[in-house]
């Protein structure tokens, strides 16, 4: 697609000059507590930025703090030998008005299906089901890609956790409780004043 994406420091999407809201801010209006701190926050983007230069191969611009980190990706991607597809990859729907990126898009040699992939930082959340829920779905949408697998990259300094997840077509809850908030957050939006 050769939509123009502009995606804010604040997080905000917008595709051909339109407002779309973000699969997390749907998340953080009935979840809370799913904000991490401002500290916590920083270190997650810091964290993915680094990331996003090593598959670039833009070595140059790594910061020393965020090294820990991406000697346990380096550790995952020895182990795992993924195929990277895509990385930082903005989806959305034009009817929902809603979009996300994705932090990888992985094929693995032993598994054919494609790998909706969310990197963290911090520990497990029953949020980041429902997130990467909202990532599939979306990628589905957009894309016509009906046979895909989602997982949960854990990063810690040096080491990680990999959690592959059902894919879209097991029908999981998580799918349905994302586009369920998604329905209710944009209703709320558009019928309830404020």
């Amino acid at each position: 697609m050769s939509e123009k994406i502009i995606l804010t420091d604040e997080h905000r999407y917008f595709i051909k000059g339109e407002r779309y809201h973000s699969v997390t801010t749907i998340i953080k209006e009935f979840l809370p507590n799913y904000n991490p701190s401002e500290y916590l926050a920083d270190k997650g983007t810091m964290v993915h930025k680094t990331l996003q230069y090593f598959d670039e191969d833009d070595l140059a611009h790594i910061p020393a703090e965020s090294k820990p980190y991406l000697k346990g990706y380096k550790k995952f991607l020895s182990e795992w030998k993924p195929d990277i597809v895509g990385v930082e990859k903005v989806v959305y729907d034009r009817g929902m008005k809603v979009a996300g990126t994705i932090d990888r898009l992985y094929k693995f040699k032993l598994n054919k299906n494609l790998f909706i992939v969310d990197i963290k930082t911090g520990v497990p959340k029953p949020a980041d089901l429902i997130q990467t829920g909202g990532y599939e779905y979306l990628y589905r949408r957009m894309e016509k890609v009906y046979k895909t697998v989602r997982g949960i990259l854990y990063l810690n300094e040096g080491s990680y956790d990999f959690k592959q997840l059902p894919g879209y077509m097991d029908n999981s809850f998580d799918h349905r409780l994302f586009i369920s908030m998604a329905n209710v957050y944009l209703w709320k939006r558009d019928f309830i004043k404020k």
